[in-house]
């Protein structure tokens, strides 16, 4: 990428650089959206998925360290299309949204002024792969609520999955699910979670600590609406999810990810299950603009 954008401007990724005493550096006080644009080569076409939907949780999630976006969420949006197209984007993109608190100097508390970046980079869809991730249940609980509030994406929050998952890695497994302090399941590292179970699809509810995402949110309304499946929020245990017909995770980085192991439970022969595999159809061909109805989530590029 030629172009970031940081505090107000488009500027080359060797100028993007802050100062080591940087508030937000140090105490991660600081929060960010994940957000996917979708190449689609026979339209000649770059879809962003969900755009307004990730600066309005933004918006939203400032609030919590008293923190600024610089515009409000439809100026964000058009921040977003513009650093794409000076860039000139035409393959599948990640995109990094950071407001930070930039004040400089040490002390956790409050004070000084907000500020903005953004960058972008190549990241491929896993949508075509088969292949099933390998999860530990890890010692590691979910932040509570009491905590940091676990539905907000706070840059300092992350160091909780980030062990979870460092944990998971170490052990030979692809990621983690954290229990709350409850023993319930709460989420991936970063992911939610879905189990099957003759036709029921289960994912824990947002009082299980979990940060309910905008995938997941997109995944509820297909399977009720598209495959006619009954959706139910409600806690779940470890036995239950291991006793799943299937196990996928949802997030803006996995997107639609199947489950073939827990800890040494295997899921479903470890292959992709009928509606796992059927809800990521359906989203593929969503998020590459194949289905006029969902355009409604799609923001183009050019």
């Amino acid at each position: 990428m030629k172009y970031f954008y940081l505090s107000g401007k488009f500027v080359s990724p060797a100028r993007a650089k802050i100062s080591i005493m940087t508030h937000a550096f140090n105490y991660g006080t600081a929060v960010f959206e994940g957000i996917r644009a979708y190449w689609n080569p026979e339209q000649r076409q770059l879809f962003v998925f969900r755009l307004q939907d990730h600066f309005k949780r933004m918006e939203n999630n400032c609030k919590v360290l008293n923190l600024s976006l610089p515009h409000q969420w439809e100026g964000m949006c058009q921040i977003t299309l513009e650093l794409m197209r000076k860039n000139k984007v035409k393959e599948n993109t990640y995109i990094r949204p950071i407001c930070f608190q930039s004040r400089l100097g040490i002390g956790p508390k409050f004070g000084g002024k907000s500020d903005f970046a953004m960058y972008l980079l190549p990241l491929i869809s896993r949508l075509d792969s088969d292949r099933a991730m390998r999860l530990l249940v890890s010692s590691y609980k979910r932040i509570d609520r009491s905590m940091i509030p676990p539905d907000a994406k706070i840059n300092g929050s992350y160091v909780n999955s980030f062990l979870a998952g460092q944990e998971a890695l170490k052990r030979g497994f692809d990621d983690a699910i954290l229990l709350n302090l409850d023993g319930r399941v709460a989420e991936a590292t970063g992911m939610n979670v879905f189990l099957v179970k003759k036709n029921r699809i289960v994912t824990p509810p947002p009082s299980a600590n979990i940060l309910a995402g905008i995938t997941r949110d997109c995944v509820i309304k297909l399977a009720q609406k598209e495959l006619g499946l009954r959706v139910q929020e409600k806690n779940v245990t470890i036995p239950e999810l291991k006793s799943a017909d299937e196990v996928f995770l949802t997030g803006t980085g996995a997107e639609i990810a199947p489950v073939g192991l827990i800890d040494k439970k295997i899921i479903n022969r470890r292959k992709i299950g009928p509606v796992t595999r059927m809800l990521s159809d359906l989203y593929h061909q969503i998020v590459l603009g194949e289905i006029a109805k969902y355009h409604r989530w799609l923001t183009p590029v050019y």
